[in-house]
């Protein structure tokens, strides 16, 4: 198990790998502390973008190679997650979201995330944020997922191949 905490974040006392609920977790060693690291996916939107233009796949700052991916974040605090995906679309691509649809829930355990999917008809013209290096349009027909075994780790999201999968085979 990756050492994430070397002490605890309660009582400072050295943490230790124990089976807790059939998994291995890292928990306190004091007795008299209960602290339970559970290390519970974090929940992240994305969303299969439409426009007048087509399906919008974006290339973020700090992915290398010609690497092209749906628009995701994080859920903030009291924000549903199709509050997210519309606030997403709007701040990395300054598209208006009309419509929101649920795609699928997706796996990312690389990264412990849990990807909600939507799709998502936009209007407006896209300017992207400085998170963003550049952006593509395809049409439904051009749009192809990508094989998962090529999935990258420096931020290219697993779950996301399989959404765009789903939602072509869903038309």
């Amino acid at each position: 198990m990756q050492e994430i905490y070397q002490y605890c974040p309660v009582c400072q006392s050295p943490m230790i790998s124990k089976i807790v609920d059939h998994c291995d977790r890292l928990v306190c060693s004091s007795p008299k502390c209960e602290f339970i690291f559970w290390n519970s996916p974090v929940p992240v939107v994305a969303g299969i973008i439409e426009t007048d233009k087509g399906i919008v796949l974006a290339k973020n700052n700090a992915w290398t190679g010609d690497i092209y991916s749906l628009i995701a974040g994080f859920i903030n605090p009291n924000e549903s997650p199709i509050d997210a995906i519309k606030r997403e679309c709007k701040e990395e691509l300054g598209l208006t979201a009309s419509t929101t649809d649920l795609v699928g829930i997706y796996p990312f355990e690389q990264r412990n995330q849990i990807i909600l999917v939507y799709h998502i008809q936009a209007e407006g013209d896209i300017f992207i944020n400085d998170e963003l290096h550049s952006f593509k349009t395809f049409s439904r027909q051009e749009l192809r997922n990508w094989p998962f075994g090529q999935d990258k780790l420096d931020g290219w999201p697993f779950g996301c191949g399989w959404a765009i999968k789903d939602w072509l085979n869903s038309k």
